[in-house]
């Protein structure tokens, strides 16, 4: 099972392995951990350093970002000129969740994003909760910032897109408590979308599989 996963992750993401020079070999063993004979752990998504701000240091296997100083990076036009990144693919149909670990972070934003064409060009909307100044509010392209409280202090949280319910929904995976749901439609796909401006660092948590 080990081989038919990586052969599923690495058709998925082998544009982003060749860009950063990662060989087969090399991404076998960084993107899947054996933990047993019959476990082992994969990243349901894995971040794009082409589309990273300046300033956004990303792990060596590319599961999380920080803030660090301004780099010397390309310009190419998929680059955010601000503190975050995108997931390296691009989600159109099916369900996919992700679990991200903000930890002591006080200030980021987890969610997705969209980029439309329109007639000046690309346009970009987001969807996502956030976390400023001791204070949760989830963000939309309609309903901009609305307020939401928890009973204690978010360390991981889930994220859902279902297109066939045509909901986005985050979940307090500490104890399994729906965030906020936004219902949405997304033709034009999502991609994950990450963004801080501290020093404690993002992560996207690793997910076991199992041989049977």
């Amino acid at each position: 099972i080990w081989d038919d996963c990586f052969r599923w992750y690495f058709c998925k993401n082998k544009v982003l392995l060749q860009q950063k020079n990662i060989s087969l070999s090399c991404s076998r063993r960084r993107l899947f951990l054996t933990l047993s004979d019959s476990l082992v752990q994969f990243y349901p998504v894995l971040l794009d350093p082409n589309t990273a701000g300046p300033n956004m240091i990303l792990s060596e296997d590319l599961s999380s970002v920080t803030l660090g100083e301004k780099q010397e990076v390309p310009q190419n036009p998929e680059r955010s000129r601000f503190f975050d990144v995108l997931g390296s693919e691009r989600f159109v149909s099916g369900t996919h969740s992700w679990d991200v670990e903000v930890g002591e972070n006080k200030f980021w934003f987890v969610g997705v994003r969209e980029f439309v064409q329109g007639r000046d060009g690309t346009e970009e909307r987001r969807w996502f909760i956030h976390f400023f100044d001791g204070k949760y509010s989830a963000f939309s392209p309609s309903d901009t910032y609305k307020p939401f409280s928890v009973k204690k202090k978010l360390q991981r949280v889930r994220v859902k897109l279902d297109f066939d319910t045509k909901t986005l929904t985050f979940t307090d995976l500490d104890t399994n408590t729906d965030l906020h749901t936004f219902t949405e439609s997304f033709p034009e796909g999502l991609r994950p979308y990450l963004f801080t401006s501290k020093d404690v660092p993002l992560k996207i948590l690793p997910r076991n599989i199992t041989s049977g």
